[in-house]
């Protein structure tokens, strides 16, 4: 979930959704809710965050505002996925993900199959997880997402490395370091539990030496068409492949 870092922005965006209930705009409504609950994040107030994003996904329903829904129910879906609630966050970024398909919204396809494939991953499904991170990724490279692409190959690396290639995983999370790099950014919590996690599980297999060799073979490598070189042991077919973006 990707947090916004200016806490003056409570009182324009509290004023912006006075207006909007009085005027009965019930998109206008849901938006700014969804705003709020992610102004609620940077204070760490998660019982504003569940209140303003539930209410937020109440009033997109009603608008038929399937944007406003998506987000709502996809933020809903990662502080389940953080808090490890996984029965909760699959059906809530399944959801989230439909209603990103059914509008065409690629960007936003590509972002919910990211959060899809690691709640899938945290519930110990690497087969649906590695095709869900396959079709994101490609989703990611024709759109130039690089902070997608760059989860996406460590949710790769986590399965790689799951499946016995501590070798493919590190070289992995050399691209995804590498790609991150440029974005400038950083993990959120849930993709730097991964992260942590893989690289600790690849360096007890491989030692420090030989983790840091393929990792830097991983920085250098290149980081397009990554998902042409990765076969699908599920046999799914890239979602994007028959249609223009």
């Amino acid at each position: 979930m990707r947090q916004l870092d200016d806490r003056s922005a409570i009182g324009p965006a509290q004023e912006s959704l006075a207006i909007r209930r009085r005027s009965g705009d019930l998109s206008g409504i849901a938006r700014s809710l969804w705003v709020l609950g992610l102004i609620a994040t940077v204070i760490h107030d998660i019982a504003e965050f569940r209140r303003y994003t539930e209410e937020s996904a109440e009033f997109a329903r009603r608008a038929g505002d399937g944007w406003a829904l998506s987000m709502a129910l996809s933020n809903l879906g990662y502080m389940a996925l953080d808090a490890e609630d996984l029965d909760q966050a699959v059906p809530l970024f399944g959801e989230a993900l439909a209603l990103a398909r059914l509008r065409g919204d690629r960007r936003s396809e590509a972002f919910f199959l990211e959060n899809l494939a690691l709640a899938k991953l945290e519930q110990h499904s690497p087969i649906d997880a590695r095709a869900d991170f396959l079709d994101s990724l490609r989703l990611a490279q024709r759109l130039g997402f690089i902070e997608v692409e760059a989860t996406d190959l460590v949710g790769l690396a986590a399965v790689a490395a799951a499946q016995g290639d501590h070798l493919g995983a590190a070289r992995l999370l050399g691209r995804a370091g590498r790609l991150l790099d440029e974005t400038g950014g950083r993990w959120d919590r849930v993709e730097d539990r991964v992260y942590v996690r893989t690289l600790a599980d690849i360096e007890r297999r491989l030692g420090t030496k030989a983790l840091a060799s393929a990792l830097a073979d991983g920085r250098s490598g290149p980081t397009t068409d990554i998902a042409d070189g990765l076969s699908d042991p599920a046999g799914r077919s890239d979602p994007a492949a028959d249609q223009s973006l």
